[in-house]
């Protein structure tokens, strides 16, 4: 269950963004149960610049590896430029691969849940 954080000092974006944003990357990852966190009109400087900036941050048990991630993150800042008219010098993107003991999903710790869970191909590449 990739989670992911768009920040940025951009007002707001279009009323489809966070559709058109969730198609994308259930594309680009592989899964449908993506959380997506939308937080616009942030106070943010990027090398002392208010220009328009973006900080996207995805986390991801067993979904980033090192050889997928140029492509994942060559994609990913295409798509926010285009959609949200940003050059890609002014988009920063971190991924981060939380341990699975570090996660937790319906109040269970995640290996207790893929234990459990018949449909463990969402969790798993």
């Amino acid at each position: 269950m990739p989670i992911v954080t768009v920040r940025s000092n951009l007002p707001s974006a279009s009323p489809d963004f966070q559709g058109k944003f969730f198609e994308f990357l259930k594309d680009l990852l592989k899964t449908p149960r993506v959380i997506i966190t939308l937080e616009f009109g942030k106070d943010m400087t990027n090398g002392g610049s208010t220009n328009p900036t973006i900080l996207l941050s995805l986390a991801a048990v067993n979904r980033l590896h090192r050889d997928t991630m140029p492509r994942l993150h060559k994609a990913i800042a295409e798509f926010l430029s285009t959609t949200l008219n940003v050059s890609l010098e002014s988009i920063l993107i971190v991924f981060s691969k939380p341990a699975c003991d570090e996660v937790s999903f319906a109040g269970k710790p995640l290996p207790e849940f893929l234990a459990r869970d018949r449909d463990v191909e969402f969790w798993q590449d």
